[in-house]
């Protein structure tokens, strides 16, 4: 199984360097930070020092580094802030709009310059935070929508076909997350790809190593494999 993901991989990744690199951006929190490779500004998790005894102080050890490097692709962009939700609903009942990734999703399509691939890695921190889940809503959203996950996931997805409709959508979700994150997260990338022109697909993370509640160097790789793997179907 290793040799033909790795076969399947460096296929993947010819094809790449023959037709022409395609741009990657990632959309993330924590789990795709790492010093000096996002906005400035924007909180970071992973660095150069390690964070108590995780192990991911290179950059290459990160998943999407690996991704990129794998796939053969050129890294258009990584919006990630550490500790981020999808809602604007935060830790300690907080109000996170200034880092939200309904906020910020607007900033990651450029207009005029969108990615072909967007990688997704989003829902740990509004499952961790408590924050209210609401309803699944496809349309008419309100202010306060935004501040439970399902509506403002819905939102930001809509907000991305729309401004990004040629754009290739991969909704990661973290295992371990509370159901209804997990759950949600499906329905919802399954509903605007059956119901839009937008090519949006989720993948479910398995069994990824952690140290403080974060990816160590083998979970990086855990999860970079099972991008891979994903995008080398196509």
């Amino acid at each position: 199984m290793k040799m033909k993901r790795f076969i399947t991989g460096a296929l993947a990744a010819l094809f790449c360097f023959v037709c022409g690199a395609q741009n990657v951006a990632v959309f993330g929190d924590s789990y795709s930070t790492f010093k000096g490779w996002i906005p400035e500004g924007y909180d970071i998790w992973y660095s150069e020092r390690p964070m108590g005894d995780n192990d991911v102080v290179k950059v290459e050890d990160t998943w999407w580094k690996q991704v990129v490097s794998r796939m053969g692709y050129t890294l258009q962009m990584n919006n990630s802030w550490s500790g981020s939700t999808v809602c604007n609903h935060g830790y300690r009942n907080q109000d996170y709009s200034d880092r939200s990734f309904l906020t910020r999703c607007p900033l990651v399509v450029p207009e005029g310059n969108a990615p072909d691939i967007l990688l997704i890695l989003a829902g740990t921190n509004d499952s961790w935070c408590g924050a209210p889940m609401g309803e699944v809503k496809y349309s008419d959203w309100t202010v306060e929508d935004s501040y439970s996950f399902l509506p403002a996931y819905c939102q930001m997805l809509d907000t991305l076909c729309r401004l990004a409709p040629g754009t290739r959508i991969v909704n990661i979700i973290n295992d371990g997350l509370k159901p209804e994150v997990t759950l949600g997260i499906q329905e919802i990338s399954l509903h605007y790809a059956r119901t839009t022109g937008c090519d949006v697909e989720f993948l479910l993370l398995k069994d990824i190593d952690k140290r403080m509640n974060h990816p160590s160097v083998l979970g990086m790789k855990q999860i970079a494999d099972q991008v891979c793997e994903l995008l080398s179907k196509d």
